[in-house]
């Protein structure tokens, strides 16, 4: 009688705490994926503009001291 009752018990439990988890669509996921890329390609944007800026500081540095 004790380990139907344990059994009963756990089965309950776990009937419960499964219907609690969300369930996110395959698009949830993929729209979160694609999200965090466009944030990555942005600061990869901000990255080449940067070193892009550097290398025309450094350039117009270095004619200075040829001439």
């Amino acid at each position: 009688m004790g380990v139907l009752l344990l059994v009963s018990s756990l089965m309950l439990l776990f009937s419960i705490t499964t219907s609690r988890e969300p369930h996110c669509s395959k698009f949830y996921y993929e729209e979160q994926l694609l999200e965090k890329v466009i944030r990555g390609e942005i600061k990869v944007e901000q990255l080449v503009a940067e070193v892009d800026k550097i290398k025309t500081e450094a350039e117009a540095d270095k004619q200075a001291l040829k001439g």
